[in-house]
């Protein structure tokens, strides 16, 4: 796990996976991997692993330096990308994602595929906008909001690339609560802690009836679906 991408702490079963690159936390391939290295720790360690970014930065999608090079250099980095959702999809611990600020493209996919995400409100853009920079929507994408959107705004949000408030977010399906900056580390931990309650057993098999099937359909579709993007250019 690199420090100098993310923090990683523990205290009284919660893991707090801390994004913090000084930038924009983009999910490069070392972020992506000290991510995944985080994760794995949080499952052998904690009941629940809380994943927060800087504030007015929650993740601002995949490293545009490694988007923008190519279409086949955009798949490869999205092939990674895909590994950590389904990680995350099979995560035996409640993963709960704080948003702390912008969360668009990839990064608006890790409140997707957390079991609750929590919002700052402030004047931050929350979203997928792959449409906008000339990139279809992957499965991997298309699936997780098919399931956990409104279904009345998943085309808005998907084909037309909308990006909300975070109030907006909430109501779409992105978040599940929201809260004002001065208590919003309070309800994170408060959520948290209420969490490792919980039976871990009943947990872990219970997110596996639910969420296991659609990991494993995206684990078995990804590499054709992201080729056929590739072949589009």
């Amino acid at each position: 796990m690199s420090d100098a991408l993310i923090k990683y702490s523990l205290q009284d079963e919660v893991a707090t996976i801390h994004l913090n690159d000084g930038k924009a936390n983009a999910l490069s391939y070392d972020m992506i991997a000290a991510l995944r290295s985080a994760i794995e720790r949080a499952e052998s360690e904690a009941r629940v692993a809380v994943i927060m970014g800087m504030p007015g930065k929650f993740c601002a999608g995949f490293d545009l330096k490694v988007m923008q090079q190519s279409m086949s250099a955009a798949v490869d980095l999205l092939k990674a990308g895909g590994a950590l959702y389904i990680q995350m999809l099979r995560c035996s611990i409640p993963l709960l994602s704080a948003c702390t600020g912008h969360a668009v493209a990839g990064g608006a996919l890790l409140l997707a595929y957390s079991d609750y995400s929590i919002g700052v409100e402030g004047p931050f853009k929350l979203g997928l906008n792959e449409v906008h920079i000339g990139l279809p929507l992957p499965l991997l994408a298309i699936e997780i909001t098919r399931h956990k959107l409104d279904p009345r705004r998943l085309n808005e949000a998907t084909a037309l690339g909308r990006l909300y408030s975070p109030d907006e977010a909430q109501k779409v399906g992105y978040l599940n609560e929201t809260t004002s900056p001065e208590v919003f580390e309070e309800i994170v931990q408060k959520r948290a802690q209420a969490m490792t309650q919980m039976s871990p057993v009943a947990f872990r098999e219970t997110k596996k009836r639910l969420w296991g099937e659609l990991a494993t359909q995206i684990e078995k579709t990804l590499e054709s679906d992201l080729g056929a993007i590739d072949e589009m250019h």
